[in-house]
């Protein structure tokens, strides 16, 4: 009779596991810091409720995008990942590096064959990359176009050093770089750049130490 009795709660059981309705929820979206700095690597994670009582093995998918043109910057897949019952973290394995004035969206998406609601499977989170602009950029720096259209940036070393000095346009596209040897004081030069329409550009400037970056305005 004992024997019979633990048959039947094993059968019970089994029938239970297999007839459980799973139910995988994206619920949030989370990256390291409020707002992300520029040429700096991080790792975006993503928590997933698993409402079973077992162990769910599922596709983990990271999208990283612009939020209204949509071409993606950045995915990774996880694949079989596991899902222990109720709350879960799931952690791209590759960083992201956003760029200076990149616009960025985060689209995350679980999936299961057995899923039975799909709804709640995404999310997608906008989240913000530092300008890294100066808002009040120092005295030793400065940076603008002249009446020749031609931008000027001037700079004070407190060494002699090598610098590296870059333009960008709005999108985090490089339109310009070039990289020089100074000695100690106080220097204007002009950057090379190709012909530019009128619009928002941001200059950054780095030398051993030092690193300034101011947003430029060019009028045709």
């Amino acid at each position: 009779m004992k024997r019979t009795i633990v048959i039947l709660v094993s059968i019970a059981g089994l029938f239970s596991v297999l007839t459980a309705q799973i139910d995988l929820s994206m619920t949030e979206i989370t990256c390291p810091e409020d707002v992300e700095e520029p040429d700096v690597g991080f790792l975006c994670q993503c928590s997933i409720n698993n409402n079973t009582a077992e162990t769910v093995y599922a596709r983990v998918e990271f999208e990283i995008r612009h939020p209204a043109s949509y071409p993606c910057y950045f995915t990774d897949t996880l694949y079989d990942y596991p899902l222990e019952p109720g709350a879960n973290v799931a952690e791209a394995t590759r960083e992201f590096i956003p760029e200076l004035g990149q616009e960025v969206q985060a689209y995350f998406m679980v999936t299961h064959p057995d899923d039975t609601y799909e709804d709640n499977n995404s999310l997608i989170k906008d989240f913000e990359i530092s300008s890294g602009i100066d808002e009040e950029p120092p005295a030793d720096f400065f940076a603008g176009f002249g009446s020749s259209n031609e931008l000027q940036v001037h700079f004070t070393l407190p060494d002699a050093a090598r610098t590296l000095l870059s333009l960008w346009d709005v999108t985090g596209k490089l339109v310009s770089i070039q990289s020089d040897a100074y000695p100690e004081g106080s220097h204007t030069v002009s950057l090379n750049t190709p012909e530019l329409s009128s619009g928002v550009y941001f200059v950054r400037f780095a030398a051993p130490g030092l690193k300034r970056s101011v947003k430029v305005v060019k009028i045709n």
